[in-house]
């Protein structure tokens, strides 16, 4: 295994301290010869102290991966991979296990605490049983892909075992996911984390962003928020709104006049502003969800902050949103 470093160095050129990066890399384990573990996905990040934390798992074959491992940088030397408690294997459904892969964590300062995402996967027979492009409803054993997390509390200590994390509406979905992903914390307690999910028998995938409260304890979903439906039409996805997210406040844009007027009508409790959305004056970091079906087209409109980057319509309302 490889790991690739950013080094910041600071110097002095004239008379003022700058810093310089520049990037490492080092061999850790290596199994050119086979005889040795093949140690795959590394992820890292801080822990106090100056040291750092790597999450990583062996991997044999297509897809096969062994149980999450942790190893420890102290400064000078990796320690060897320990496993994690409750990120291993673990028996599912008649003669199917589950273990979990593409694993990221994060230092969270606050608390001391790392959380770890990734997500299941499932074996049957010494190789995969699924995988994320089969759509199609299995007869017998049925099996949902889903994130999953755990904690490393201060002292180093794991939880007893891995918890599902929970997002109201995707109860009835093949899989949702959000292995790899990039999420980041916002203030000291609020989790972004995107989402990629499919229904069965469709082939096609959607993506969203969700947001979650963290303590140190637990990871969960928060149920309300300030929602912005952007190119919202009558309001079809205000109106599928699930139950848990009712609270939410809701705002939503619609160029059309007779259409917003009747979005108007149908969700009274909704700020609806009928205009172009290059119109609207919505203050950055206001909304906790975005949804809706934008426009796409080879056009373009005309919106300040925006003009430079000459986005058509449909590259417009995401940069914007």
């Amino acid at each position: 295994m490889i790991i690739v470093y950013v080094v910041y160095v600071e110097r002095t050129v004239k008379n003022k301290s700058l810093l310089f990066m520049k990037i490492e890399t080092s061999v850790i384990w290596n199994n050119r010869s086979g005889e040795n573990t093949s140690w795959f996905h590394p992820r890292c990040c801080r822990l106090d102290g100056g040291r750092l934390f790597m999450s990583l798992q062996s991997i044999g074959g297509g897809d096969f991966y062994g149980p999450v491992h942790e190893s420890i940088f102290d400064g000078t030397r990796w320690s060897d991979p320990v496993e994690i408690p409750g990120l291993g294997w673990e028996k599912s459904v008649e003669d199917i296990s589950e273990g979990v892969c593409d694993v990221v964590p994060y230092d969270h300062a606050p608390t001391g605490t790392v959380l770890a995402i990734g997500h299941n996967v499932y074996y049957r027979d010494g190789a995969l049983f699924d995988s994320l492009g089969d759509w199609e409803e299995r007869k017998g054993p049925v099996v949902c892909r889903f994130p999953v997390w755990s904690i490393r509390n201060r002292e180093g200590k794991w939880i007893k075992s891995r918890k599902k994390l929970f997002v109201p509406g995707m109860e009835e979905c093949s899989m949702y996911s959000c292995g790899s992903s990039q999420w980041f914390f916002r203030g000291a307690d609020e989790v972004y984390i995107p989402l990629t999910f499919g229904f069965w028998n469709r082939t096609d995938r959607m993506v969203c962003s969700a947001k979650f409260h963290y303590d140190g304890e637990n990871l969960e979903f928060i149920q309300k928020g300030n929602i912005l439906e952007p190119a919202m039409g009558v309001g079809n996805f205000f109106g599928m709104l699930p139950e848990e997210m009712q609270d939410s406040k809701l705002y939503g844009v619609e160029l059309d006049d007779l259409t917003g007027r009747i979005a108007k009508q149908l969700y009274p409790q909704a700020d609806v502003r009928i205009s172009g959305y290059e119109k609207t004056d919505f203050q950055n970091d206001f909304f906790d969800v975005a949804v809706g079906n934008v426009p796409f087209g080879n056009y373009k409109v005309s919106d300040k902050p925006y003009d430079k980057l000459n986005f058509q319509i449909h590259d417009y309302f995401f940069a914007k949103t």
